[in-house]
């Protein structure tokens, strides 16, 4: 078999050769690929080159070597000649590129059982710390080696790709929220990303626990994070929404023998409609977006999930380094929306707005807008679908002043049931139309109901 540093060299003369042979180890390969220093450098340059639409020849790569002085660290022009005539052929880059990754994702394997050893024996860090580390370092290896790119398709192809897709009937997975399933086409889509954007303390928790219970009495596997509440919280929330007792009732113990029926009724319906057999809740605090994605994976290849929820992205780490928080933010949902398409499903996760101020509380409250979500990172850019949600409590709130005919008397419907009006907003869909649906929500019972105006 060709050793790594003739295929690294192999690689580096085809690019100087052909420049689709450049155009395939630019999309395939990264510098840090590549073991050899010099090599590393001269690939790094031909990067520069390609990405500044120029060609990459000796000429070109001679003069951004030189102007970076590392002509002479590279071997200087001659070397760069000898690398030219070193390939056996250009039609085989891409095998040479197999090589090369090959060996890099060997290399990182390598330092990441010396970094083991290292903390183990020194007792800086504890296990679970040393375990987050290792799944963090494979996490990169992992998603670069299930990234197999379909390469150049062409539009008729695509156009029957879709044809066929439409053969085969989507299977969306229905959040429970009959008007906003209308809009969403059925319901959440493998493989997009979609974010909640709530202010605090609005019902985003409660919105994604629905849509999970929703999911789940359909037969999906739904795997819920939670990152804030326990799993004893999230289980009364579940049990107040089935057997409509509220969760107040159930902590204080002033319990009712018709409150026990009506409890054991829905845990007997919880186990009946199959939510207790399909909803999976993983509690975690401090968790981060590596470790998350390689449970989710070992899920997914288990056949137990179907639907990934995550509560919520503020509360999610990285083990990537970051300056601010708006990176870090954005860091995460790039990893999400990475996640979605390597594993092929559909994640639903929730991202805090900024509270509303003073003014705006003063004049009713407001629902938030897209505009505060695109102070968090890239969330609006990563997401496939935001959803604005709000639950207006006062009549004043002017999102009641701009209600579509079909919801007028919502306020007064919501508060004759002991309830308040709920909106979600579409304020994002890559796919379809964005619009506002509205329903009622019980925060006693954590219960959504779709709003009857008739």
């Amino acid at each position: 078999m060709i050793a790594h540093y003739e295929a690294e060299q192999s690689v580096l003369g085809a690019m100087l050769r052909s420049s689709k042979a450049t155009g395939t180890a630019v999309e395939r390969l990264r510098p840090d690929d590549f073991a050899d220093p010099a090599h590393r450098e001269m690939f790094s340059a031909m990067l520069t080159i390609a990405l500044g639409n120029r060609q990459v020849d000796l000429v070109t790569l001679d003069e951004e070597l030189t102007r970076r002085g590392k002509l002479d660290a590279v071997g200087n022009a001659e070397y760069l000649v000898d690398t030219s005539r070193s390939v056996p052929s250009t039609s085989n880059v891409g095998a040479y590129i197999d090589i090369v990754l090959e060996k890099a994702n060997l290399r990182r394997l390598q330092a990441i059982a010396e970094a083991i050893n290292r903390r183990t024996a020194s007792e800086e860090m504890t296990a679970d710390q040393i375990i987050e580390l290792i799944e963090g370092a494979c996490n990169d290896i992992t998603t670069r080696a299930q990234q197999k790119d379909a390469g150049w398709v062409s539009g008729g192809a695509a156009a029957i790709m879709a044809f066929e897709a439409a053969e085969r009937k989507p299977d969306p997975i229905p959040t429970g929220f009959s008007e906003l399933d209308g809009y969403l086409c059925g319901g959440l889509v493998k493989p997009e990303l979609t974010i909640v954007g709530a202010r605090p303390g609005k019902g985003k928790s409660a919105f994604l626990l629905a849509a999970s219970i929703n999911a789940a009495s359909k037969g999906k596997h739904v795997g819920y994070f939670s990152l804030e509440m326990s799993a004893l919280q999230l289980g009364q929330r579940t049990l107040a929404s089935t057997s409509l007792v509220s969760i107040n009732r159930q902590r204080t113990g002033s319990l009712t023998d018709k409150d026990w029926e009506r409890m054991n009724e829905g845990l007997m319906a919880l186990d009946e409609n199959g939510v207790s057999q399909h909803l999976h809740i993983y509690q975690s605090y401090g968790l981060t977006v590596e470790r998350l994605a390689n449970i989710a994976r070992h899920a997914v290849q288990r056949g137990e999930m179907d639907l990934l929820v995550v509560d919520y992205i503020q509360l999610l780490r990285t083990t990537e380094k970051t300056n601010a928080e708006h990176e870090r933010l954005g860091t995460i949902s790039k990893a999400l929306k990475q996640l979605a398409l390597a594993l092929d499903i559909p994640i639903l996760t929730a991202a805090q707005v900024r509270r509303q101020s003073q003014d705006d509380s003063k004049k009713g409250g407001r629902a938030p807008t897209l505009d505060e979500l695109r102070g968090s990172g890239d969330l609006e850019q990563d997401a496939d679908n935001v959803l604005l949600i709000h639950s207006p409590d006062n009549p004043d709130d002017p999102t009641l002043k701009r209600i579509i005919p079909a919801h007028q008397g919502i306020w007064e419907r919501a508060q004759n049931a002991n309830g308040n009006p709920f909106t979600v907003e579409v304020a994002k869909q890559r796919q379809g139309a964005n619009g506002r649906t509205w329903c009622l929500f019980k925060p006693m019972t954590m219960r959504f109901y779709d709003d009857n105006a008739n």
